[in-house]
């Protein structure tokens, strides 16, 4: 808790400190929370070095990032059904904050297959991951971003991912719908329905938006306020001093239901709503509203 409290006091006002000042006191705090869990004893095998952990997740401190992995391996495992020989595809993987303790969870028969548009991370998790464990596999792929890979060459819309057909048990997407576009958004769920088994399922966050959330936007009372709309979606910018619409990027709930319709996925209800918007049902574990569906 004290954790998100001084990220988001970070955080909050990024738009009238300059980058390098903001970087600089992340990684502080950082060193300061790595610090206090060495004190306590705490270890983590595979934790990425600081300069990488900021790069990939808000979660920089040594538990809080251990904790986030262990989360979503929990969802796979008891809303998912994902068996140890499981076949597992990680879209966004990051510096391999899922893969961590999926090396725990998988065995000889089990594979994980993950892909990021930032090589620094994934040459992080070829050379400290994929060379302990076979099985895991790490992709760099050069896609357009808006926020973080603005220099990419292939556009989001026309990306395959480079999988068979009916191939994956599960399917991830940590923080990643909630950096993309609308059309990009759905291209992407056709694929995931592509890559995935018949009743196979994927576990997808977004920040979805109803009639109130955006009363408790009004309020004051959400974590972010996504000041600007666009018909099914919404951002904290415009295009302008350096921000792209991708820095955030807030979805209609009754839009993500139509398209995961038209995608050939059926949701799982409840949706596990995060703590951003200030609903009273919220966990207050997660930040993000999480979906799962299976693949009919």
């Amino acid at each position: 808790m004290l954790t998100r409290i001084f990220t988001n006091a970070l955080i909050a006002p990024a738009d009238y400190i300059p980058k390098k000042i903001l970087r600089i006191g992340v990684k502080c705090l950082g060193i300061f929370w790595d610090s206090i869990d060495k004190l306590q004893l705490q270890k983590f095998d595979l934790l990425p070095p600081l300069s990488v952990r900021m790069q990939a997740n808000s979660n920089i401190r040594m538990s809080s990032y251990k904790k986030y992995g262990e989360f979503y391996l929990n969802y796979l495992i008891k809303n998912c059904r994902l068996k140890k020989n499981g076949k597992i595809l990680d879209v966004g993987c990051g510096s391999g904050i899922l893969a961590t303790p999926l090396t725990k969870y998988l065995d000889s028969q089990g594979l994980y297959e993950g892909f990021d548009l930032n090589k620094q991370l994934i040459d992080w998790c070829q050379a400290n991951i994929a060379s302990r464990y076979p099985k895991f596999n790490f992709r760099a792929i050069n896609v357009y971003n808006g926020k973080y890979n603005p220099q990419g060459n292939i556009n989001p819309i026309n990306f395959k991912f480079p999988y068979a057909n009916n191939f994956f048990d599960a399917v991830v997407l940590s923080s990643v719908f909630t950096h993309m576009l609308p059309g990009d958004v759905v291209h992407y769920l056709k694929e995931i329905a592509r890559v995935l088994k018949r009743n196979g399922s994927c576990i997808i966050s977004y920040m979805l938006l109803d009639p109130l959330v955006v009363r408790l936007m009004n309020k004051g009372k959400s974590a972010v306020n996504f000041k600007y709309r666009f018909g099914n979606y919404r951002t904290i910018n415009l295009p302008r001093n350096n921000a792209t619409y991708e820095d955030i990027i807030a979805f209609e709930q009754n839009f993500i239901h139509e398209i995961y319709i038209k995608t050939g996925f059926k949701i799982q209800e409840p949706i596990h709503y995060g703590y951003w918007s200030g609903r009273s049902n919220a966990s207050p574990f997660h930040k993000q509203d999480i979906i799962i569906a299976k693949k009919v």
